[in-house]
């Protein structure tokens, strides 16, 4: 069951690396 939680922990950090990326291009600081 370890991997499973690695797993969700990637997808996790994979989404917000998405969302930082969307939020950098839509609301350029």
């Amino acid at each position: 069951m370890a991997w499973l939680h690695h797993l969700v922990l990637l997808v996790l950090q994979l989404l917000i690396r998405r969302q930082c990326q969307f939020s950098m291009i839509l609301l350029p600081v």
